[in-house]
């Protein structure tokens, strides 16, 4: 079972905590293109809002 974060179930939560299921982590590729995004906008000269 792939782990996707903000989607677990009830019963997939069951199956992981019963052994039923392995395991594989979503993959990071939209975090990584969001961190790159703020990276850039932050060494641009234009002020950026609404990111913590």
């Amino acid at each position: 079972m792939k782990l996707i974060p903000g989607h677990l179930t009830l019963a997939q939560l069951a199956d992981i905590a019963a052994g039923r299921v392995k395991l594989t982590l979503d993959d990071w590729s939209a975090v990584e293109a969001s961190a790159a995004l703020v990276a850039a906008a932050a060494a641009g000269d234009a002020p950026v809002y609404g990111v913590n």
